[in-house]
């Protein structure tokens, strides 16, 4: 099976479309993640009650680098009550 994936930036989403034919027929699936920032992450951890540990960049736990990390995992832990 030879698939075609394309990515492209929609409407501050990343929109994945993955085709591919198999016996005759054809198969078309698409993904749609929103662009956030880490201004945004940051938000929804603190709405949350939660604070961020630390910021990684790959599954290696690198340093984040938002100019070339792979990908954002963030570590975090609910915030201890008072």
């Amino acid at each position: 099976i030879e698939f075609t994936i394309t990515r492209n930036l929609e409407n501050n989403f990343i929109v994945k479309r993955i085709h591919f034919s198999k016996q005759g027929k054809d198969y078309n699936f698409q993904e749609r993640v929103k662009v956030l920032s880490i201004n945004d992450f940051r938000n929804y951890f603190v709405e949350s009650k939660l604070k961020i540990l630390n910021l990684q960049g790959n599954y290696n736990l690198e340093e984040f680098n938002p100019e070339t990390s792979d990908r954002l995992i963030i570590m975090g832990q609910k915030n201890k009550k008072n």
